[in-house]
Order: C-alpha cells, then structure tokens, then sequence
C-alpha cells in the first residue's frame, strides 16, 4: 500500500507528467489559479488526489501486471 504525497511531490510529479500530458499540465495550472484565488487548500487537494490516484493505479498494475 501506498502513503498519499505530500503537495511538494504532487506538484513534481506532475511537473515530470506536464511535457508528456496535458491533463497533468492542467491541473498545475489549475492549482496556480486556486492558490492565486487564495483558495491554495482546495488546489492543494486536488493534486494530492489526482497523484495519489495515479500512485494507486500504478500499484495495482504492477500487482496484476
């Protein structure tokens, strides 16, 4: 089982992702606008929530891989 990332390895994770995915260069940018909107909470947990998705994924295809 995974441990759900911090925001800092959110947002690295999605930095790698951006050049090779749109949705990831997206949801940064997402991000940039909550945190500029004073709602970086909310922005916060929506790449939190998208990685650790993404980290479960990754998990469970290597298990049935």
């Amino acid at each position: 089982m995974h441990k759900r990332p911090t925001l800092g390895e959110a947002i690295n994770t999605l930095e790698q992702l951006s050049p090779h995915n749109s949705e990831c260069a997206e949801a940064l940018q997402e991000y940039y606008v909550f945190k500029e909107d004073g709602h970086q909470f909310f922005g916060a947990r929506m790449l939190i929530d998208i990685v650790d998705h993404f980290n479960h994924l990754n998990e469970v295809n290597a298990i049935n891989g």
